[in-house]
């Protein structure tokens, strides 16, 4: 089955790391449990593109960010298909993060 979303190389490493950070700090089944949520989310937002919010106040890029609690689904809903640009634990210093794409 093809996703109905492109991955970003960024986000495709985001999405590494979480893992395993969490299987470092957590366990393998938490990681697991988290990043099976967050394609869940992802789904989401490609079969539902008006999910999520444009924050002006974290970035001037044309994305929108939908909550994973605790992560942030950053993508771009003008693109066919779906782009997730990033995928961001939501207290990180977003603004600084998507200043450098």
């Amino acid at each position: 089955m093809s996703r109905a979303y492109r991955i970003s190389r960024d986000a495709n490493t985001d999405l590494l790391q979480i893992w395993n950070h969490l299987a470092e700090t957590a366990s393998f089944a938490v990681a697991d449990k988290v990043i099976n949520n967050l394609y869940v989310g992802m789904d989401k937002v490609a079969k539902r593109p008006g999910f999520g919010h444009r924050r002006t106040d974290l970035t001037e890029l044309p994305v929108k960010f939908y909550l994973v609690s605790p992560y942030l689904v950053v993508f771009a809903d003008e693109e066919k298909p779906i782009g997730i640009v990033r995928v961001l634990h939501s207290a990180r210093d977003i603004p600084s993060i998507l200043g450098k794409e």
